[in-house]
């Protein structure tokens, strides 16, 4: 990527600042709104009443929960996750590093978000306890992101590398 034009490298560098702000911004709304402990995030995600933990089909009953806003949350998280997630995966594929490491890493980062998701359903209907997922697979998610972000600003104006052809 050092070996891009200028008016590439910096259309990628805004485009990596921008998701990064947004990926900051995310985690400040995910503290403010849900809250950054183990409680909060039990508290936020686990059946609201005592008849849905026991039968976790009740839960679909229960006015604050219904499919249409189980389908609108899914949907309204999964296509910007598949976006970052392809976006991400073109940079990080770009950089120099061994196919195995990057590939580990597309791996890594596809896991937390299939954990966010299979965590936030498992605690509304199983247990609570899966909060726990939750809290470990933002972590993941938001770390993968830094981290391919800084990697790629890296490579972009700072690695000294001759032209790849």
């Amino acid at each position: 990527m050092n070996s891009w034009v200028l008016e590439r490298k910096i259309a990628a560098t805004i485009f990596l600042c921008l998701l990064g702000l947004g990926a900051l911004a995310g985690a400040a709304n995910v503290m403010l709104t849900v809250g950054a402990s183990p409680g909060d995030i039990e508290k936020r995600y686990s059946a609201p009443t005592a008849e849905a933990q026991a039968d976790p089909l009740a839960l679909l009953d229960d006015p604050p929960v219904t499919l249409e806003k189980l389908a609108h949350v899914i949907h309204a998280h999964l296509i910007p996750y598949a976006l970052i997630f392809g976006v991400l995966a073109f940079f990080l594929l770009q950089l120099p590093y061994n196919d195995a490491i990057k590939v580990g890493v597309l791996l890594i980062f596809a896991s937390s978000i299939v954990g966010d998701f299979v965590s936030m359903l498992a605690t509304r209907f199983i247990h609570p306890v899966f909060h726990l997922g939750i809290a470990l697979s933002g972590f993941v998610f938001i770390s993968t992101i830094g981290g391919i972000i800084i990697l790629s600003l890296y490579e972009l104006w700072f690695a000294r590398r001759g032209k790849i052809s």
